[in-house]
């Protein structure tokens, strides 16, 4: 995640000093066309004075040249190379004229020239470093990507793994509850069957008693009724007479 948010900010960064840049581009390059523009107007000028003159103090042929390379420069994006060929034309020039027209127009026309290398080379160097920015950006664009893409699948094995544990955990209860379960009902039938046990041979021996005593037995002892169980405390054997059997026998009123 701090990758992220580094390669983040050095984007917004990077994309910001290039909008600057390239603004300051844009004024140079207006700055570039009205020196060229205002060049192309001087040397037009320079050759109708040229032309009136009789003894042709400048080639009218590298007059027409200049004129040539300035109209191509301003239709080119990057015209350095073509400001180099008109800075080599300038030096051609002469520098002064017989002419007083002549001799007053070119030390301008020589100036606004000189203009043009120092404006090219500006605009040259922007382009560079508008050029070393999109490469930057997309450097940092694709290490930004590759960083996203890292960091989602980190997040996603991280949910796997959470999802993972909490199936296991899960899992896990459902065993405890299940054989919490299986216990109970195995303690229950445990239960049941000893409770059922003990009840059933009490009951067969109070039965068995009962007999003796209706075939005429004076006394009669339950012996499996004197320990202590779950049905109860026995402190000592329990004895049927025929007294007790005929209070249980006699309905009640007679």
């Amino acid at each position: 995640m701090a990758n992220i948010i580094r390669r983040s900010n050095a984007l917004q960064q990077s994309v910001a000093e290039m909008l600057e840049r390239g603004q300051r581009r844009h004024l140079q390059r207006n700055a570039l066309l009205s020196s060229l523009y205002q060049n192309q107007s001087n040397l037009r000028h320079l050759a109708d004075l040229n032309d009136r003159g009789g003894d042709k103090a400048i080639d009218p042929r590298r007059l027409a040249e200049m004129d040539r390379l300035i109209v191509a420069a301003i239709h080119t994006v990057t015209p350095r190379s073509i400001v180099l060929q008109l800075d080599q034309l300038r030096g051609a020039l002469p520098t002064r004229s017989a002419d007083p027209a002549l001799a007053f127009v070119l030390p301008d026309v020589t100036r606004e020239l000189a203009t043009l290398a120092p404006l090219s080379a500006q605009l040259e160097e922007s382009d560079l470093t508008i050029s070393w920015y999109m490469y930057h950006i997309k450097a940092l664009v694709a290490l930004l990507n590759e960083d996203i893409n890292q960091y989602v699948t980190r997040v996603a094995e991280a949910s796997e793994q959470r999802a993972a544990q909490s199936h296991r955990e899960l899992r896990s209860i459902s065993m405890f509850i299940l054989l919490s379960a299986l216990l109970a009902l195995a303690i229950t039938g445990c239960a049941g069957w000893y409770i059922y046990r003990n009840l059933g041979s009490n009951l067969t021996a109070i039965s068995r008693a009962m007999s003796r005593l209706a075939q005429g037995e004076p006394n009669v002892s339950v012996p499996a009724l004197q320990r202590r169980d779950e049905l109860g405390s026995w402190r000592g054997p329990l004895t049927f007479s025929p007294a007790i059997w005929r209070r249980w026998s006699t309905p009640p009123g007679c």
